[in-house]
């Protein structure tokens, strides 16, 4: 009799050990598969930041070549504001030089160049 239990003792008990091992596998894989989907997942969130950093420096460097261009234009503006109310003074001084030879301040303003005298190429041929 005491066998009949013994075995029947054993058999529960290894159907318990059974399914307390199956149980143990199945969260030992569970905890391994959410854990390499959260480092997957951390790892995508840091590329991310860092995509996005990148992107925002790259805005920031926009906006100041942006400005640096801006400003430039505003000067050259100023710059041909300047020239041309010259011009017009000059041309109201001069009102009647088309027979005559054109007057220096004319000359001056439509000379005016931002380039180096040397500006242009030497040519051996021109001379």
């Amino acid at each position: 009799m005491f066998n009949a239990v013994n075995a029947k003792l054993k058999m529960i008990l290894g159907g318990v050990f059974l399914a307390l091992l199956i149980a143990i596998v199945t969260t030992s894989t569970l905890a391994f598969h959410f854990y390499a989907k959260a480092k997957t997942e951390k790892l995508k969130t840091e590329m991310w930041q860092a995509n996005y950093i990148a992107l925002n420096h790259k805005i920031d460097e926009f906006s100041q070549k942006q400005t640096a261009l801006f400003n430039e234009v505003r000067t050259l503006q100023k710059a041909n504001e300047y020239t041309e109310r010259e011009l017009n003074n000059a041309i109201e001084k001069n009102q009647n030089w088309s027979n005559q030879p054109v007057p220096d301040d004319i000359k001056r303003l439509l000379n005016k160049t931002d380039k180096p005298a040397n500006s242009l190429p030497a040519d051996s041929n021109m001379r």
